[in-house]
């Protein structure tokens, strides 16, 4: 084809290429660098959006604004995309308030901050008292205290009920203590309202129900059966000391007092036996066939508990008014108040199982006053999860008397988090226990620091030397 061109067309066809290339090179540069510019230019735009600001929080503030475990933070987080650090303690000298930054887009920080300074605003938590029906207080309570800690995590307050021996308002009446801020405490107050309601339905329907099995004539067959001493029966054994094991903690009274279960075979057996209890005592036929003509204190007999329509193994404790019966639930560790009418003779495969709720104190640990606080009580539930059912690791450590009774001592470890958490060095941490191996530890130098008769100290004295005195 080119062939037929002219020397002048060839020419023309040999500049041209070439300059149209360069141009086309040119053009492709130029808008290179225009978007350089420009990605350049929103680099700085972004840049110029991020902004840092200070909060000062008061001491009495930053446990809150953390959180347990740095749930409330990482809320807000997560929540305003904004990022929230504490400087450290060094830099805020000492015990003052606490410097608080919070860095991240405009929009991101002001929503932090207003997040922040409501928590910061928001009044101490509040303590008030009320009264409820003895009667209530186990389906308040629920087993292992499920009911309770739905109560609390529904409402967002505390509460706290004693033991009947602990109440000052006698047996009708338990005192029931509600702390947190006055929306929470109304909360709390209206689903125990709610519960007590509840509970005067079913003692009507109860009594009802009762009068009706008083006209059935009882079933000869189940005269065999007979309450049992709890003497009589096993109690679920111990593994070796030293060893760690994994349990559930299911009842607590504080740090030095609460039941667990040892997580084995046995509790899956546990599980099982209670659904078929539950189906053989819920049945009226079975009632008048095991029913309890006279109760002892001590004896071990089926029982409801308060809030749900299961049957367990109870032991009887003592009588209160209104023929109710102070009752102890072998295999979880809660008390209850049921009533005489509600209680049957142990059908004899009830009994084959050990007891698994087992009595023990937090070993190496006792409160910094005389008493375990409430704040400590509640910081210990939580650390052990307790009826929650989730496991923890124990380890036996000995034995401690403790009033009439004789403890088994355990270690416990949450291995479930990142690091694991001692309970014991947790509440030390916290400032509500003592270690009392170190307490221990200061008793022996002291009393070898101690002087003799004559005033000198018997700190260096050989038995030879004390033999020479004598």
């Amino acid at each position: 084809m080119l062939d037929n061109l002219s020397t002048s067309q060839k020419i023309a066809i040999a500049v041209a290429v070439p300059a149209s290339v360069a141009l086309l090179y040119l053009l492709l540069k130029s808008r290179d660098e225009d978007f350089s510019s420009f990605e350049r230019s929103s680099k700085n735009v972004v840049i110029k959006q991020q902004m840092n600001i200070e909060i000062k929080v008061p001491q009495e503030k930053v446990g809150g604004i953390i959180g347990r475990e740095g749930c409330v933070i990482n809320k807000i987080r997560s929540d305003t995309g904004a990022r929230l650090n504490f400087h450290d303690r060094s830099r805020d000298h000492g015990d003052g308030p606490r410097t608080l930054v919070i860095s991240g887009k405009p929009s991101s920080v002001f929503e932090a901050e207003q997040m922040v300074q409501k928590l910061i605003a928001t009044p101490p938590p509040q303590t008030v008292d009320i009264l409820i029906p003895n009667k209530a207080v186990g389906r308040i309570i629920g087993t292992g205290g499920a009911n309770i800690r739905s109560i609390c995590r529904a409402s967002g307050a505390r509460i706290r009920i004693p033991r009947s021996e602990e109440s000052p308002e006698g047996q009708n009446y338990r005192l029931c203590t509600i702390r947190g801020s006055p929306e929470e405490i109304a909360s709390a107050k209206a689903m125990i309202e709610e519960e007590i309601a509840m509970e005067e339905e079913k003692s009507q329907r109860l009594a009802n129900a009762s009068a009706n099995r008083k006209q059935r004539n009882p079933d000869k067959k189940g005269a065999a059966a007979t309450p049992v001493p709890v003497s009589q029966l096993e109690q679920v054994r111990f593994p070796s000391h030293g060893d760690y094991f994994t349990v559930y903690v299911s009842a607590v009274e504080h740090p030095n007092h609460f039941w667990m279960q040892i997580i084995s075979t046995k509790a899956s057996e546990l599980d099982l036996m209670v659904e078929e209890m539950t189906e053989f005592y819920s049945q009226v036929r079975n009632q008048e066939a095991y029913k309890q003509e006279t109760l002892c204190t001590g004896d071990i007999v089926a029982a409801p508990f308060e809030h749900d329509t299961s049957w367990y193994r109870a032991k009887i404790i003592g009588f209160l008014e209104d023929d109710k019966v102070d009752m102890y639930f072998v295999d979880y560790g809660d008390y209850g108040a049921i009533p005489k009418t509600s209680l049957f003779k142990l059908r004899a495969d009830f009994l084959s199982l050990p007891f698994q709720a087992v009595e023990c104190t937090l070993a190496g640990i006792e409160p910094v006053d005389e008493k375990w606080p409430e704040e400590a009580i509640d910081l210990f539930d939580d650390l052990t999860h307790c009826a929650e059912w989730q496991p923890l690791m124990a380890r036996m450590m000995g034995y401690e008397r403790t009033g009439i009774k004789t403890l088994p001592c355990v270690d416990l470890v949450d291995t479930a988090t990142e690091e694991d958490v001692s309970v014991a060095a947790e509440l030390i941490k916290r400032g509500f226990g003592r270690d009392t191996r170190v307490s221990a530890a200061r008793k022996v130098v002291d009393d070898k620091m101690k002087p003799d008769t004559d005033g000198k100290s018997n700190q260096n004295e050989t038995p030879e030397a004390k033999k020479n005195d004598d």
